[in-house]
């Protein structure tokens, strides 16, 4: 869970919150590693399948951040060098 009022100081890239009778869960990548672009952790996933076993009765809206294609460098960088064949040097 966070504190609303910590919203520039979050614990993790992936948290949740009770706003009355709504739970909201955030999530975002977190496994910058991958050869897809926008990938959750196990460990997020994991947390997520926790969360919502804990909440199953009360209605919960689930948000996800993933960067545009060619934001992150080096998401972009490992994407392209699996997707275009290499090129010798001219």
């Amino acid at each position: 869970m966070l504190n609303s009022s910590c919203v520039h100081a979050l614990p993790a890239v992936y948290y949740s919150e009770q706003l009355g009778r709504y739970r909201l869960v955030f999530l975002a990548v977190d496994s910058l590693d991958s050869v897809v672009l926008a990938q959750m952790s196990q460990g997020q996933l994991q947390w997520l399948r926790q969360e919502l076993a804990g909440h199953r009765q009360e209605p919960t809206i689930i948000f996800f951040h993933a960067p545009l294609s060619g934001t992150l460098a080096t998401a972009s960088l490992n994407r392209r060098q699996m997707i275009l064949p290499s090129r010798p040097p001219h």
